[in-house]
């Protein structure tokens, strides 16, 4: 049987309340969406994970002092963010959840980097007139083949569910 998910219910409830005292950019801004979705895989989690059960106090002291972080000091707002991203990095060491199209961002970039560095020096070996073709070919080829295989990676961790969605 699935998990209800009651906490996480609670906690959203919580947040919509607090949006009237928040500016609407703020709501964005802040990611108090992806709080929701935080709490969602905490809850999910804590049956098994004793850090993640201390978290949902956490999250509810959090949620409590949003309008008042928000609107503060920057230090406030600081906090806030701070608090926002260490929940987030346990999810994903201990429990492998990445944000959606993680992998195709972080394969995007491995894939210029490497198709530059072999399109410029087969470019360069060939001829070094051929450099400019070769780093715009390396380029090309190095982004399409990183995001291939970062699409592929997040659509498996995807059917996995574990992708903050």
């Amino acid at each position: 049987m699935e998990k209800l998910n009651v906490w996480s219910r609670s906690i959203n409830t919580k947040i919509e309340e607090q949006q009237e005292k928040l500016y609407k950019s703020d709501f964005k801004f802040f990611k108090l969406d992806r709080l929701v979705k935080i709490s969602v895989k905490i809850d999910e989690f804590s049956d098994e994970c004793e850090e993640c059960e201390a978290i949902k106090g956490k999250i509810e002291d959090l949620v409590e002092k949003i309008p008042d972080l928000l609107n503060g000091s920057p230090s406030d707002r600081h906090y806030y963010e701070k608090q926002n991203n260490a929940y987030m990095k346990h999810l994903e060491k201990k429990h492998g959840i990445v944000q959606p199209t993680y992998f195709l961002a972080v394969f995007t970039l491995i894939g210029i980097i490497i198709g530059l560095a072999i399109g410029g020096g087969i470019a360069w070996l060939i001829h070094p007139g051929y450099l400019s073709p070769g780093l715009m070919i390396g380029f090309s080829i190095g982004i399409l083949a990183g995001r291939i295989y970062g699409k592929i990676l997040d659509k498996k961790k995807k059917e996995l569910g574990l992708v903050l969605e």
